[in-house]
């Protein structure tokens, strides 16, 4: 159940709030989410941590899923990390 992807919108009515709250917390890199052409999805795994490190309240629709699963966030490239900041100019150049 942890592979279940969900939309920014259906996050945001679980999350009870804007969709545009959610991308902001894409945008600023607090809940990992992958673009499948012009959309976002977010995995229920990605969500749960993001919930869980954040101290925000875990949605009672969200409460019955299996999510056992140890809280470790998604693996992400360095240059998905620091591709915002002036360190990311440099990864055109690393050899990692």
């Amino acid at each position: 159940m942890d592979d279940e992807t969900l939309s920014v919108n259906r996050v945001a009515t679980l999350c009870g709030v804007d969709h545009s709250t959610v991308g902001y917390w894409i945008r600023k890199k607090k809940l990992y989410a992958d673009r499948s052409g012009g959309n976002y999805k977010i995995t229920l795994n990605d969500l749960m941590i993001y919930l869980k490190s954040s101290g925000r309240k875990i949605p009672l629709d969200l409460l019955d899923k299996n999510t056992s699963a140890p809280c470790f966030g998604t693996i992400r490239n360095c240059w998905d990390y620091w591709e915002d900041s002036a360190h990311g100019s440099q990864c055109i150049d690393c050899v990692v």
